[in-house]
């Protein structure tokens, strides 16, 4: 399942695309440190990275999202991004809600 995750958490914001199924294969990652605010960021970085893959939009199956810990806005900017994916691709995100903490723990056992 193609799966396209965002973290606008801490000070750098990051996208990655994989694809999930019986193993994890990472298609490709981007990160940027945020000069501007996240919102200004993240659209053009989003749009920048699947250009490179070459890959569209509608071709994403699964959208997942940082939620934290981190800044109360960037969060905000990385759910909204989501969420707004979500509506317009028709996907579910409900199960696709990625905590780092959780992610780092799991990483390291």
């Amino acid at each position: 399942m193609l799966t396209l995750a965002v973290d606008t958490s801490g000070t750098k914001g990051s996208l990655a695309l994989g694809v999930i199924g019986s193993r994890f294969e990472l298609l490709g990652s981007a990160s940027w440190s945020r000069e501007k605010s996240a919102s200004e960021e993240i659209t053009s970085a989003l749009q920048s990275f699947l250009g490179d893959l070459n890959i569209s939009l509608s071709e994403i199956e699964r959208l997942a999202v940082d939620v934290g810990p981190g800044s109360f806005t960037g969060l905000r900017v990385g759910i909204n991004l989501i969420r707004g994916l979500g509506f317009s691709l028709n996907k579910s995100i409900k199960s696709c809600l990625v905590c780092s903490l959780t992610a780092i723990i799991a990483s390291a056992t």
